[in-house]
């Protein structure tokens, strides 16, 4: 009988170690290790990881030749995750020539050079035309009137600016937001023959431009109204604010390019006007308010605005060692500083400038912000002219990955859909993406009741004559 006993203990034993041995496998290194060898979130990363890291992308997929970088224009701006695949179709010339509208006669066609080879309404086109001539919006107007559904400008021939240089280009419009604009990517010299070789003969291929794809570095561009805008400048004053410290902890995974609201001013205007509103009195770089019916005549000076725009740039653009995340960093303690620096006073002055300076770290290398702003100022200004974006003089745009975002300028929404486009988010992304489940268990009892019965089943198939004689036998006696 004692005999018995020790056998049925024994038996127990073993099948309660088998059950807890099974919930430690399970539980500690999770389903995904216990079927591939792997954990879930090192899959995850690595899925992650192989993500496309462009932020505008062609792709070149019949005949296959892999993908090149672009820069999407700031006009018919396209949402995230946005994916145009069509036939590509070469138009010989600068694209410059107007198109009324898209049902011109086939003597038209000739005309531009397409022939036969326009698109009906049955087949998504994507034109290629050369850059020059004209501006870029022009080109996409034209295309668009003809059909195209969105256009690849290739630079010059003899382009001497790098692809990467062209990549991170703001490829801007001229203003006019009427109908007709599609989607544009200016790729750079290596890029275009990349693509003229993949089709020698100009023979039918077929592309798909791609946009806001996560990537390893996520791209912000601002384009902030100027100070002297009461009522944007507050706007804008309190986005950054609250995005800072975030932002400051993205470190080198956020790029941030900043551009203002600079316009020309009106022949119209006096002296006066552009003393007061524009640049070292300069008609071609002015604040908003110096065009009639773009600001409010009482608003703040469009000159000290300005002023204020450029020390911004040159702390955006200063170099404290070799990272460029530092810098970024720096600027965003800056405009956090700022509005502390200069609280009850109209707009930033170089005095509160300077205090917030010193707030942010930035004291020592005041006399270089300043010799930056003296020496490189035009220069940022009138790139900021250029690089026109949507909205009026007192709204705040914003471009993540070169998508237009389109959501409410606040800081939490604002910061989601950044961390949303970095392929690996840092754990400063953490309180604005939605938490990753982790797979179900069903703790230690429960694991070892399902371990207890299967082994129980599966031992008793096997020793069920066994089992049967040893009750038999504690039955009896």
């Amino acid at each position: 009988m004692l005999s018995l006993l020790l056998l049925l203990l024994l038996l127990f034993s073993l099948l309660l170690l088998l059950s807890l041995l099974f919930f430690l496998v399970v539980h500690d290194a999770g389903l995904g290790a216990l079927m591939f060898g792997a954990s879930a979130s090192a899959a995850t990363a690595a899925l992650l990881a192989a993500l496309p890291r462009a932020a505008g992308e062609v792709c070149i997929l019949q005949p296959e030749a892999g993908c090149i970088d672009g820069a999407t224009a700031t006009f018919a701006a396209p949402g995230p995750g946005l994916r145009v695949r069509g036939r590509l179709f070469w138009w010989p010339g600068n694209g410059c020539e107007d198109v009324q509208d898209s049902n011109s006669s086939s003597s038209s066609a000739g005309r531009l050079g397409l022939e036969s080879a326009l698109p009906d309404e049955q087949q998504v086109a994507v034109f290629v035309v050369r850059r020059g001539q004209c501006s870029f919006a022009r080109k996409a107007r034209n295309a668009g009137r003809r059909g195209a559904a969105a256009v690849i400008i290739m630079d010059f021939v003899d382009s001497q600016e790098s692809d990467a240089k062209v990549t991170s280009s703001v490829v801007a419009g001229d203003g006019d937001s009427g109908a007709w604009l599609v989607p544009t990517v200016l790729i750079g010299r290596a890029a275009s023959e990349h693509l003229a070789a993949a089709s020698p003969s100009q023979a039918e291929i077929e592309v798909e431009l791609r946009w806001g794809q996560p990537r390893a570095q996520a791209r912000l561009d601002l384009w902030l109204p100027l100070a002297s805008s009461a009522r944007g400048a507050a706007a804008a004053a309190e986005l950054l604010r609250a995005m800072a410290p975030t932002a400051r902890s993205l470190g080198d995974a956020l790029l941030v390019r900043l551009h203002f609201r600079v316009v020309s001013a009106e022949s119209s205007a006096t002296l006066g006007d552009l003393a007061r509103h524009c640049l070292s009195a300069l008609p071609q770089l002015c604040a908003p308010s110096v065009v009639s019916g773009l600001g409010p005549a009482s608003s703040g000076s469009g000159a000290a605005a300005l002023q204020e725009a450029v020390r911004q740039h040159c702390i955006l653009r200063l170099r404290l060692d070799d990272s460029e995340g530092q810098s970024a960093a720096s600027w965003w303690s800056y405009v956090e500083a700022l509005s502390v620096a200069c609280a009850g006073a109209a707009q930033p002055g170089l005095a509160c400038s300077r205090r917030a300076m010193d707030a942010a770290g930035l004291g020592a290398a005041r006399d270089s912000i300043e010799r930056c702003a003296e020496s490189q100022g035009l220069s940022f200004l009138e790139d900021d002219r250029e690089a026109l974006a949507w909205g009026g003089p007192d709204q705040i745009a914003v471009r993540i990955n070169d998508w237009r975002y389109s959501g409410p300028p606040e800081a939490r929404p604002v910061l989601r859909a950044l961390c949303r486009g970095l392929s690996a988010p840092p754990s400063a992304c953490a309180p604005f993406l939605p938490p990753v489940e982790e797979p179900a268990n069903f703790g230690l009892p429960s694991w070892m009741l399902v371990g207890l019965c299967l082994l129980a089943v599966a031992g008793g198939r096997s020793l069920r004559g066994g089992i049967v004689w040893i009750v038999f036998r504690l039955w009896r006696g």
